[in-house]
């Protein structure tokens, strides 16, 4: 299996945006998208809380048969993954699209690698309450 992590920067596609800012945000996304043969694909849910981390709430769907669906989601993989993104090499290992290493974790500040590892041990000590 190959995986790739986007890396966090917004893509230009050529849409009209409300507000020019957004181009600046750190964007994320957490999907599960596989293509299987010419015609087979899955597509999961994101998850929506850290929830996730403790019980497994999510869903989805299979579809076989559609050639030009698995075309699509097969374009969106290389669009965010391979041409955008972060190629997945071992354990906190990671290359960007030109093979050179990087971090895995991608541009996120100290202050966002502190706020995932506190919340990370928050969520843990209240996991009774989710």
């Amino acid at each position: 299996m190959i995986t790739y992590v986007h890396n966090a920067k917004f893509i230009e596609l050529g849409q009209a945006l409300i507000f020019d800012g957004v181009k600046e945000a750190q964007w994320g996304m957490h999907s599960k998208s596989h293509v299987y043969d010419d015609d087979k694909i899955f597509v999961g849910t994101f998850n929506i809380d850290n929830r996730s981390s403790f019980y497994n709430t999510e869903m989805g769907i299979f579809c076989e048969g559609n050639q030009d669906l698995a075309n699509d989601v097969l374009d969106s993989i290389k669009l965010r993954g391979i041409d955008n993104g972060l190629l997945i090499t071992g354990p906190n290992k990671a290359v960007d699209a030109n093979g050179n290493d990087t971090d895995p974790l991608g541009p996120a500040t100290d202050k966002h690698r502190a706020l995932m590892k506190g919340t990370k041990d928050i969520l843990e000590i209240l996991q009774f309450i989710l």
